[in-house]
């Protein structure tokens, strides 16, 4: 049963575990599910957008050297990337 969640897992195993007379947990038998290395290691869903190493111009930062003492003395803009599901496109907007 690969993926099955915690509270089910707790929720399956009680009777047996009562048969036992021991009073575990959710809390207390996910500490011994990470003891025993049988937690599932979730996966870090992410993005790459930054691609630093490509022959198109790079332009300096021209902001880093002004001094900011207004609002709205400098503005800046972001390119937003959007996962088409396509590596052959991709879509910005600014």
């Amino acid at each position: 049963m690969s993926r099955l969640g915690g509270k089910k897992l707790h929720y399956l195993l009680k009777e047996g575990i009562d048969s036992y007379e021991v009073s575990v947990g959710r809390d207390k038998l996910f500490t011994i599910l990470r003891q025993e290395g049988l937690l599932i290691v979730k996966r870090k869903n992410y993005t790459v957008t930054t691609n630093s190493k490509h022959g198109m111009l790079k332009y300096p930062n021209r902001v880093r050297s002004v001094a900011l003492i207004r609002p709205e003395q400098v503005w800046v803009a972001a390119i937003t990337y959007l996962n088409t599901g396509n590596s052959n496109f991709a879509t910005s907007a600014s």
